[in-house]
């Protein structure tokens, strides 16, 4: 099986080496390629480091394409390599930790066996340890868009937002006992696990804003083409949430998600 690993780098260069020796080198049998779309780097040759190894890539210049915009950029320098798409693809952060024994054979197995084209893994907050996944159950109603729209359009209101989802996420005790494996609407975007099926479908990652967002993206996708998601709740994955990004939004993130949600409801919520 041909498995396409695909990560973003933005500046933190040592923190993805040390995630691709540790969780993915290093313990991995089979055929894995890992693709490193470069979006900005301090030290490039950090990550020219990796390129001894014949299973590393380095896609981009260092121009900051986003998060499935940099995915996208290193799948298609996988197709131009190899006249294909490989089996399955991951497309995570590298702020993410697993089981480094028998983690990736392990997806590899639950995945082929499953129903689903597009999937996750069970994620846990690393603080909460709430679960993650399914990041909506169900379709978004238009009138949650709307109302995410208007509160990402005015910062004081979106601050007391991210306060109020936070203390709500952290106290939240779900779990995935007694619960399907799926479908869902929506999965989250840090750990996400894509069959070759995707594309042969005529799906993509093509998104058409910069950050944020990714999740309804990915989700309309399946919708458009008749694709299923769904979570392998046999796979676990920590996510160390907001090691890179903060706890809170800047204004100037706000706009990017104001942004992507307004591309959204444009694209698949018409009429």
């Amino acid at each position: 099986m041909k498995l396409c690993w695909l990560l973003i780098n933005y500046f933190k260069e040592e923190e993805l080496v040390s995630f691709v020796r540790e969780f993915l080198l290093d313990q991995t049998e089979g055929d894995i390629e890992v693709r490193i779309a470069d979006n900005g780097s301090y030290k490039p040759e950090v990550l020219d480091g990796l390129l001894s190894d014949k299973r590393v890539r380095i896609d981009g210049n260092g121009t900051n394409l986003g998060y499935f915009g940099g995915a996208n950029l290193a799948l298609q320098g996988y197709q131009l390599e190899h006249g294909s798409f490989p089996d399955l693809i991951v497309i995570s952060n590298f702020d993410v930790e697993f089981d480094k024994k028998n983690f990736i054979s392990k997806m590899q197995e639950e995945v082929l066996k499953s129903p689903f084209q597009i999937l996750a893994p069970r994620i846990r907050n690393r603080n909460s340890l709430s679960e993650m996944n399914p990041y909506y159950s169900e379709r978004i109603s238009i009138s949650k868009l709307n109302r995410l729209i208007s509160i990402t359009a005015f910062y004081p209101l979106y601050a007391i937002y991210q306060l109020l989802h936070l203390v709500k996420k952290n106290v939240s005790s779900s779990g995935f006992e007694g619960k399907s494996d799926g479908p869902f609407y929506a999965i989250h975007g840090s750990f996400i696990i894509l069959k070759r099926e995707y594309f042969e479908s005529g799906a993509h990652l093509t998104f058409g804003s910069f950050l944020y967002g990714e999740e309804l993206f990915l989700a309309e996708m399946a919708a458009l083409h008749r694709l299923k998601t769904g979570v392998c709740k046999s796979i676990e994955v920590i996510h160390k949430e907001h090691s890179t990004t903060g706890v809170f939004k800047s204004a100037k993130h706000m706009r990017f998600l104001h942004d992507s949600l307004v591309y959204i409801r444009q694209n698949f919520f018409k009429g």
